[in-house]
């Protein structure tokens, strides 16, 4: 129809399908809907399509930053990680509630119930195994000379058959879950090209930044040559803080928060 140009509002993820699909054959704007506001009391599909419309023929739509497509699949892995490290947290919380519920409370003897010694007694009082067996062969050496102050909680609190049930099958949850984070970081990582390596050393330089925490900040950065300067990458991710200038006098507010909530 001898289209050059393609305007879209960014609602959601309702663009990304109409966005894929024409990426390649024509230029695509991808609007920021805070900025092409239309007048309030007359909005309805057709009339946002005629603003939108006009707005791009005059030149009037700043295009978002949209990632080339091997940047946005990087990204959908660093974002589904943490989607399952949430998913994670909740069935950890699911299993300290089904725990408190009969009154045990195995804080006192280990910090971390889901380490490598506290999954092997949780996993052998799940399946019902011989207490004895489980207690002997956990295999933190420090966790083992608290075995009687375990033993002493978990036989002053059985759990129910229902209990036991709710157990397992949060248990088998959490191995799952665990496996699939795994997979997805060994995946993040043989995804990094060799321009991201360089850049993910430099992140892990940062005090307190791991291997994830950079992988996810290459992630939702992109490429950093994007940004003519550093205050453009702050303001581009919502960090930059308000500002109000009337004459001479000049007041910063809070940070505008205006970038990506993912």
């Amino acid at each position: 129809e001898g289209c050059e140009v393609v305007a879209l509002e960014s609602t959601g993820i309702y663009w990304y399908r109409l966005f894929l699909e024409l990426e390649s054959a024509v230029q695509v704007i991808v609007a920021n809907a805070r900025q092409i506001k239309s007048i309030p009391g007359r909005k309805t599909d057709i009339n946002d399509a005629r603003w939108i419309a006009e707005l791009a023929l005059n030149g009037l739509i700043k295009p978002s930053r949209i990632f080339p497509r091997k940047d946005r699949e990087f990204r959908d892995l660093t974002r589904n990680r943490e989607v399952l490290v949430q998913t994670r947290t909740t069935i950890k919380n699911r299993i300290h509630k089904i725990l408190d519920s009969a009154g045990i409370r195995l804080k006192a003897a280990m910090k971390d119930i889901f380490g490598r010694s506290g999954r092997h007694l949780l996993l052998g009082i799940a399946d019902q195994k011989d207490l004895e067996t489980t207690l002997a062969t956990i295999p933190s050496p420090v966790i083992l000379r608290r075995t009687d102050q375990i033993r002493e909680i978990l036989r002053r609190n059985p759990l129910s058959s229902l209990q036991l049930y709710l157990l397992k099958t949060q248990l088998a949850l959490f191995g799952e879950i665990e496996e699939k984070i795994a997979q997805l970081e060994s995946l993040i990582l043989a995804s990094l090209e060799d321009s991201q390596t360089e850049a993910l050393a430099i992140c892990m330089t940062v005090p307190g930044v791991s291997t994830t925490a950079a992988t996810t900040i290459l992630a939702e950065v992109g490429d950093v040559r994007d940004f003519a300067s550093a205050d453009r990458l702050v303001s581009w991710a919502g960090l930059a803080p308000s500002v109000y200038q009337s004459a001479d006098t000049l007041v910063c507010g809070k940070i505008t928060k205006q970038g990506s909530k993912s």
